[in-house]
């Protein structure tokens, strides 16, 4: 597996990354299933595995912790998780970029993961109105002065990728871009600079 250098960290990571989430978190797809899924790649060479509290229900974090706890392969992988969905007692999820939101997230986070800190914290479709305060950028930065986040990206499109291509407090930005979808290749230039 080849591997690149994140650009701001000088830590290597694997080309490509494993997404746990959707129908590989959900109960009817065998816990025994999913930990080979996540352990081969691993043993491929994969070290970065990418997660969200929102993903299989709420599920995908808790079973990707239950792999890391109890598979010494994981013990070097770079774990990715996401921030911006706070789910209620009701069972409902909001959208949540406060302060609060932000900080509370990452703790229960690395809870279910079972990891003392993560390599990359990623907003989750925030939209370019959640950046009027300073809520975001403080959350970050206090996130990442403890030690609980080294990196911080965000998963976005459009005028708010663009806008977060060209903030300090952001390390890398997830966006879509594939043979039908290509409008983001002004962004991806914009975060190359």
């Amino acid at each position: 597996m080849k591997n690149n250098c994140f650009r701001k960290s000088n830590q290597m990571i694997s080309e490509l990354s494993f997404g746990c989430s959707g129908y590989w978190g959900l109960p009817i797809f065998k816990y025994k299933s999913a930990e080979q899924l996540v352990v081969t790649a691993a043993e491929q060479g994969i070290t970065l595995f990418d997660t969200g509290p929102k993903y299989s229900m709420g599920n995908a974090e808790t079973r990707l912790g239950k792999i890391i706890k109890n598979n010494k392969i994981m013990t070097n992988v770079k774990i990715a998780t996401k921030v911006g969905a706070t789910l209620l007692n009701n069972g409902n999820w909001i959208r949540d970029f406060s302060y609060t939101g932000i900080i509370n997230s990452v703790k229960k986070s690395l809870i279910k993961l079972n990891v003392d800190h993560l390599f990359l914290l990623q907003l989750h479709t925030p939209n370019i109105k959640d950046f009027n305060s300073c809520e975001i950028e403080d959350a970050l930065n206090q996130l990442k002065s403890n030690g609980l986040i080294l990196n911080a990206g965000a998963s976005a499109d459009g005028e708010t990728a663009k806008y977060l291509a060209t903030q300090n407090f952001i390390d890398s930005i997830m966006i879509t871009y594939n043979p039908i979808t290509k409008n983001s290749l002004d962004t991806i230039k914009l975060a190359y600079q």
